[in-house]
């Protein structure tokens, strides 16, 4: 009997340990590799993302899909504006699809990191905007494990030629803090897929400020603050975030969802898929 109880804790054990992935930057994109992502609209009543903790099990097999978009991952020499940020060795295009007609985000990807170092792109009538981000927003950092957590502060400030004849110009500026953890680990389903993922969870606080200046003098217009989560499931050989969306801080209000229609595809079928 005492064998048996050994065996089974031994069991138990071991399966806990292989649960718990970890991601490095083996995991993630790289220039010259694309995904495609499956986005929706409209989230199915009673959707939660689940509590936190080990050993989850995530079903969301379920879910729908409105649009497919593709985001290309790129060296950041051959964009347009790759000389505004020459730290920068992978750029994303389409990532930011929905906000601009032509937009870039700019990155550092090593062993120890991958962060956003900036966007640039042309969006409604404004064109040509580059935006760093000061410090570059760290989105993970390497070997990812569960209970990983950072806390940070980006901040963007930008000053644009004004649309509106009264005024000379316009400066924005965002402050943005961001709280993340690894909050909890387990398998995950979408609806193509199965498999371990690890969580994480970040708290984000956004503060957008603007003034605009009018006969030489800049004027105070008016400043917001904004509380949003983001959940990323992150698996390993995945590229990208196996699911990701947004949510409102009472958990019940969820936006900019979307999961890998690629994940667990074979090379030889993805090559396939972009070469038809």
């Amino acid at each position: 009997m005492k064998r048996i109880a050994l065996l089974a804790m031994i069991s138990f054990f071991a399966l806990f340990t292989y649960s718990q992935i970890t991601i490095t930057v083996d995991d993630l994109l790289d220039v010259g590799d694309s995904i495609n992502l499956a986005g929706l609209e409209e989230v199915p009543q009673g959707f939660s993302p689940g509590p936190s903790g080990p050993n989850q099990h995530w079903d969301f097999s379920d879910l729908g899909q409105d649009t497919v978009y593709t985001l290309r991952f790129i060296d950041p020499a051959t964009t347009p504006y790759g000389s505004s940020f020459p730290g920068s060795n992978i750029a994303a295009e389409g990532i930011i699809e929905s906000f601009a007609a032509e937009g870039y985000a700019y990155a550092t990807r090593n062993m120890g990191f991958f962060k956003i170092d900036g966007f640039a792109g042309s969006y409604d009538i404004f064109e040509d905007l580059v935006v760093p981000f000061e410090p570059p927003e760290v989105m993970f950092d390497f070997p990812l494990n569960y209970l990983d957590s950072l806390e940070q502060t980006s901040v963007m400030d930008i000053t644009i030629e004004s649309p509106e004849p009264a005024a000379d110009s316009v400066r924005i500026k965002v402050v943005t803090s961001v709280e993340s953890k690894v909050d909890s680990w387990g398998e995950l389903t979408t609806p193509v897929w199965t498999g371990q993922v690890l969580r994480m969870r970040d708290l984000r606080t956004t503060i957008d400020s603007s003034w605009v200046k009018v006969f030489f003098f800049w004027v105070f217009l008016e400043s917001n603050t904004s509380v949003n989560l983001t959940y990323k499931y992150m698996a390993n050989n995945a590229c990208y975030p196996v699911m990701q969306f947004n949510a409102d801080t009472t958990e019940t209000e969820f936006s900019m969802m979307n999961y890998s229609v690629d994940v667990g595809v074979g090379q030889d079928e993805l090559s396939a898929k972009e070469n038809n």
